[in-house]
Parts: C-alpha cells; structure tokens; sequence
C-alpha cells in the first residue's frame, strides 16, 4: 500500500477523531465554491424544491377534506376535492421534475469544474512528485 510514501492516509480509530473546528469548517465549505457559477441555476432549484414541498404538504390537508365529505362535514363534494388532488399531484410532478432537472444540471457543472481543477492541478505538479508515488496510488485518488 501507500504506506510511508508521505501520504497521510491513516485511519484513525473512533475515540482519536478529528474535533469539527471553525477551520475545519472552512476548509470544507470551500468546495461550495465551484457551485458559485451556477447560483442562478441553484436557486431556482431551490424554488422548485420549495414548491415541491408545498404541494407534498398538501396530501393530508385534501385527505382530510375526502374524510370530511364522506363524514358530511364539508361545504365540498367529493368531485371538486378530488379534481384538486389531481391537480395538486399534476403540479407536484412538474415541480418535482424541475427540482430534479436543475440540481442534476448544477451538480455536474460543479463536477466537471472539479475535475478541471484536480487535473490542472495535478498536470502541474513536478516531475519528483510522480517519481515518488506509484501509478495506482495517483490513479486511485
């Protein structure tokens, strides 16, 4: 394995994990950088997210109007409660759809740019850093 080749590649057992710190969060929220460019793209994500939610809500609400039209404790019937749960599950379905098409469009922008970096990144390196390590250790990373 890739053990005393410089890696830091120990596992670490449970009771010697490293503690969240301020700077570990840093380090970690770092990553979202790559989701910046396609903000735009992300709220609107978050929107249909929003909207999903909503309309997901909604069930118990329009189950509980059926129960109350079976009950006789409705100013509804049964036609019109019915037609808004279709409607409501038609508008969940876009909803759904879109929250689906435009996070999958921001996640693999961000990944693409990701792996522009890590090979930018790794086509720069010295030749002494590939000398030390061998193919599989670089390959598996």
């Amino acid at each position: 394995m890739a053990k005393g080749r410089g890696m830091d590649t120990e596992v670490l057992p449970e009771d010697k994990k490293r503690k969240l710190s301020k700077e570990s969060v840093k380090k970690t929220l770092k990553i979202f950088r790559f989701i910046l460019p396609y903000r735009t793209t992300f709220l609107v994500g978050i929107l249909f997210l929003v909207l999903s939610l909503t309309t997901n809500i909604l069930f118990p609400k329009l189950i509980g109007e059926i129960v109350g039209v079976i009950e006789g404790k409705s100013s509804y019937t049964i036609d019109q409660v019915v037609l808004v749960l279709i409607g409501i599950l038609i508008l969940q379905s876009l909803f759904s759809f879109g929250r689906i098409y435009f996070f999958s469009i921001v996640s693999e922008k961000s990944m693409a740019d990701i792996r522009r970096t890590v090979y930018s990144k790794i086509i720069s390196l010295p030749v002494s850093f590939f000398e030390q390590r061998r193919v599989g250790e670089l390959m598996s990373r």
